[in-house]
């Protein structure tokens, strides 16, 4: 049946989305091939799903969009800034991130990813248990991977400090100021303002890895603008904690000659070929003197590999240096304690490139050493997202998931859950609870037109972080983290009354640690 109440509020950004969720209901959904909490039971969601939801699947990014596209020229989103995060660029960031962390008040955050269900079949079911939930989650998050994560830092101001001083007494700041004369939010008397740092990491796997695109969601980001060069090319590697200690243990096992990954049989194409540079490194041996070397230039990387383990296997006084750049090997003629000094050498080398390629996994642990509240919106995606590619693949059965979560962040704030389940705010939106006004967009839209500052709550941004005041940044994981961030700090100012209580239940809160399922009238309890 067609809504055509709801069909009128779907913005044109969004036809070709709807289109193809109409062909999924005659045919499979595509996917192509890239290579590269607290154990508690479910709990009630109280009207997070309504009759329209039973009879049309709304993916995690659909429901996202804005009411209309006039909301994203809303005053707060013509001011809004953000860090843009490369690989080129994350030195910096991660030093700028670490120093505002420890004073930040909470963060949010939000994935873009190249996916969300792995067929036709795993759609989500109206009100199917939480564990068949979780098991097809969680097959979907081992296979897809998120391209963008968006963290914004909340700090806390005194609302009639000098927001020219924030930084003050920094030597050599690299964020000298905020904007005082383009706020987002005028300060007024005896209101508190948030200080709201924004990053945006594009982010991309660097290792072998391989993983699914959904078409579909190949189809949104394009509508949105996404960059898929700069994610490719540019994108902030990362891999979990088991993906980093398998990388370590190869790393501990360089240089040893008992290291045998590849059989070279006599019937391989590659046999005579490498048996020829074998030859060379003989000739090398019988001639060269103690400390010399050698540059051996390889066609193939393939090669370069099988000749690495073959000299090491064959010749105790020779040691091979691969140079995968030059494609070529740098053949040492050694004793021990040359041998040594190589092989210390290489893996200090080596760790230090595994710690780039950690760069993202070292901000999400020091997030999990801070202790710091994180708050989503719509979140379950989210938070599987941030556990199976930053911390550890995803546990079997959700009640360990839920535990070893709650253990990692203890508290959570899920503004979907918030703005269904507080009595309060739903007074406040004429208890209008139908899934176009429940998205991210609105909300914000909402927040930021008709919750005045003057009940407690201002947000300032600063100069460091860049003006995206002339493009449409919605769906950019930055700007829907600094959007999930405002939405929580006005509903929630709405809630505690007082910026004393809105402080206080920014750590702990009734409805905290609760985390929205869509399409279900239950949530995870952590």
């Amino acid at each position: 049946k067609k809504n055509t109440h709801t069909q009128k509020h779907i913005p044109r950004s969004l036809t070709l989305s709807r289109m193809s969720l109409l062909s999924r209901a005659s045919s499979a959904r595509h996917l192509l091939s890239l290579t590269s909490l607290h154990s508690l039971s479910a709990i009630p969601l109280k009207k997070c799903i309504y009759d329209d939801d039973r009879h049309h699947h709304f993916s995690r990014h659909h429901c996202r969009f804005y009411s209309s596209p006039s909301s994203l020229h809303s005053p707060a989103s013509s001011h809004y800034r953000q860090m843009d995060v490369t690989k080129h660029n994350f030195a910096d960031a991660h030093a700028l991130f670490l120093r505002h962390l420890s004073s930040a008040s909470f963060l949010s955050f939000d994935f873009e990813f190249t996916g969300l269900e792995l067929s036709y079949s795993d759609r989500s079911v109206y009100n199917e248990s939480l564990d068949a939930r979780y098991e097809k989650l969680r097959k979907a998050v081992q296979r897809f991977v998120p391209l963008q994560m968006g963290i914004c830092l909340w700090e806390k101001k005194g609302g009639n400090a000098s927001l020219e001083t924030t930084d003050a007494g920094a030597k050599e700041s690299d964020e000298p100021a905020i904007d005082a004369m383009n706020p987002i939010d005028a300060v007024k008397q005896g209101s508190s303002a948030y200080v709201a740092r924004s990053f945006n990491f594009n982010i991309f796997p660097q290792y072998s890895k391989v993983f699914l695109v959904e078409t579909s969601a190949l189809q949104f980001l394009i509508e949105n603008q996404f960059d898929f060069n700069k994610v490719i090319r540019d994108g902030v590697p990362f891999m979990n904690e088991v993906e980093c200690a398998k990388q370590r243990q190869g790393i501990e096992a360089y240089g040893k000659a008992s290291l045998q990954k590849y059989t070279l049989d006599k019937t391989h194409s590659a046999y005579q070929v490498v048996q020829g540079y074998l030859e060379e490194v003989q000739r090398f041996r019988n001639t060269a003197t103690l400390g010399q070397t050698r540059v051996l230039t390889v066609e193939r990387s393939f090669h370069l590999k099988l000749l690495e383990q073959e000299i090491l296997r064959r010749f105790p006084d020779v040691f091979p240096v691969m140079d995968k750049t030059r494609e070529c090997v740098v053949l040492h003629f050694v004793d021990e304690s040359i041998k040594e000094r190589i092989i210390h050498e290489e893996k200090e080398k080596k760790l230090a490139r595994l710690e780039h390629r950690n760069g993202l996994t070292r901000i999400i642990n020091s997030i999990i050493e801070s202790r710091t509240p994180i708050v989503c919106h719509n979140g379950m995606y989210d938070l599987l997202y941030l556990y199976h590619h930053f911390i550890r693949p995803l546990p079997l059965v959700c009640s360990d998931f839920k535990s070893q979560l709650h253990e990692a962040f203890p508290t959570i704030f899920d503004t979907k859950y918030i703005v269904c389940n507080s009595g309060e705010v739903k007074k406040l939106l004429g208890h209008d609870t139908r899934p176009e006004t429940m998205n991210l967009g609105s909300l914000y839209q909402y927040a930021t037109n008709n919750l005045d500052t003057h009940k407690g709550v201002s947000v300032q941004i600063p100069h460091k972080f860049g003006n995206c005041a002339d493009r449409e940044v919605a769906h950019e994981a930055g700007y829907d983290a600094f959007m999930t961030g405002t939405v929580m700090l006005r509903f929630m100012n709405h809630v505690c009354k007082s910026p004393y209580e809105l402080e206080k239940g920014l750590k702990e809160h009734s409805l905290g640690n609760r985390i929205a399922v869509s399409n279900a009238e239950y949530c995870v309890a952590l």
